[in-house]
């Protein structure tokens, strides 16, 4: 009898944010699901439009590549990574769209004041209202799942995963003198970019200031725009990770 061909179940994975050799560290999350995928079987193409030109331009290209897509009869579902790509994905209805929301998509943008951007309330309620007219939702907490105030049964609580062959502790003496640390001192890691005020870096500043004027030997290391092989030595060699942002999508521990 011939063998019967089992058709691999194909992804299209649509993001903004992806590793590039000029930023190897942008969307590494959304990469590491791709790998996840491809690892368990699946196909998955990503469709990153080109970084540095004008938003617009790269939604409109976004949109004529998903319905070529739509048109091809390749893809058995299109994921969309985050809020605008994710409404983009919905303007075609010959494949199913699975909304991945990470954040301020569904929260709001928190400001350096502390209150929330009327872009990213606008951005929050497009995502919000996309609930009802896409077959399942990823949000990464239970908060992001009450605040999308949409059809709970088809909104699912997933957060990232870690990959443990990558990250997994290493002595920090041996870590530190291959990154020229000094073995005596306090370290605090700061994994956000301090431009983003959401992250809250003027607080995290603050404590570290604190304590150093209570006579401790401290600094304050921040680390952004690295990738996951360096970030993985820095955390190895520090004493603590300091969270200090406003809001985050994903649980933290």
């Amino acid at each position: 009898m011939p063998r019967k061909t089992v058709t691999p179940f194909r992804v299209l994975m649509v993001t903004g944010i992806y590793p590039t050799a000029e930023k190897p560290h942008a969307g590494t999350f959304v990469k590491s699901q791709v790998d996840s995928l491809i690892e368990a079987g699946l196909e998955v193409d990503v469709l990153h439009p080109k970084v540095g030109i004008p938003s617009p331009l790269r939604y409109a290209s976004a949109l004529l590549q998903i319905w070529r897509a739509a048109l091809s009869g390749r893809y058995n579902v299109i994921n969309g990574q985050y809020g605008l790509w994710c409404v983009i994905c919905r303007f075609q209805w010959g494949i199913p769209v699975v909304a991945s929301y990470l954040g301020d998509d569904i929260l709001g943008t928190v400001t350096a004041q502390g209150g929330h951007s009327s872009k990213g309330n606008f951005v929050a309620m497009l995502s919000r209202q996309l609930c009802y007219w896409v077959e399942a939702v990823i949000v990464k907490s239970e908060q992001m799942k009450r605040e999308t105030r949409g059809p709970q049964q088809k909104i699912y609580v997933i957060p990232d995963g870690v990959n443990f062959s990558q990250f997994h502790p290493v002595p920090r003496s041996e870590i530190r003198a291959e990154l020229g640390w000094d073995q005596n001192k306090y370290y605090v890691l700061f994994s956000n970019n301090p431009n983003i005020p959401v992250k809250n870096y003027a607080l995290a500043k603050a404590a570290v200031e604190r304590v150093r004027d209570k006579g401790v030997d401290i600094e304050l290391v921040v680390a952004t725009g690295l990738p996951h092989a360096t970030v993985v030595k820095y955390m190895n060699a520090s004493n603590a990770l300091i969270l200090s942002s406003h809001a985050e999508g994903s649980p933290m521990w």
